[in-house]
């Protein structure tokens, strides 16, 4: 992954959102069409596409909303999207910018079973057993998947899946239920 410099990725605050022919009224039906210019951290525009917005057309009152149902990407920055205009009011139009094109890269891996680039974190799991001593095991958090055993009872309407315990290094050969554990 080639290193990208914090000034590069597309802001919010500086990205522009224009109304595409402008009209004082419009009737049902008519087409809404803005226009968005992304611009980086420096204010410069940018000069890729690929970033991920969240867009839609809503009204409070009546309380209405509809997504851009054509958003065209020109890979330079510049993106379109446009609306059918569906009932009367006030208008209002939100751009949201959900992922700089910049972090997308980062959860590809993660959509392969990978590791991805996020933070990994350690979870505590504590509890007190039968004979009331405290048990702690700590696990990572955001890995990859633990190994499981899945297994199916019958009658059952599904199955259910374990994780393999990590400390007695146990396999799945050896889960066994018992009428207690089962609940």
């Amino acid at each position: 992954m080639k290193t990208l410099h914090f000034d590069n990725v597309t802001s919010p605050n500086f990205t522009k959102v224009t109304l595409i022919n402008p009209k004082l009224r419009y009737g049902l039906c008519d087409r809404i069409i803005i226009r968005i210019e992304a611009m980086d951290t420096l204010n410069r525009p940018k000069l890729y596409g690929e970033d991920f917005f969240r867009i839609k057309l809503f009204s409070r009152v009546p309380y209405a909303a509809v997504i851009a149902d054509m958003f065209v990407d020109y890979r330079n920055g510049t993106y379109l999207a446009s609306f059918p205009l569906l009932w009367e009011g006030l208008m209002y139009i939100e751009v949201l910018l959900v992922h700089p094109a910049e972090a997308i890269p980062m959860f590809i891996p993660s959509i392969h079973g990978e590791r991805s680039y996020a933070h990994n974190y350690v979870g505590e799991f504590e509890m007190i057993d039968d004979a009331g001593v405290k048990r702690a095991e700590n696990v990572s958090c955001f890995e990859k998947p633990p190994k499981a055993v899945e297994i199916h009872i019958i009658p059952s309407t599904g199955s259910m899946v374990l994780r393999v315990p990590s400390k007695t290094r146990q396999g799945c050969a050896t889960v066994m239920c018992s009428p207690k554990d089962q609940k």
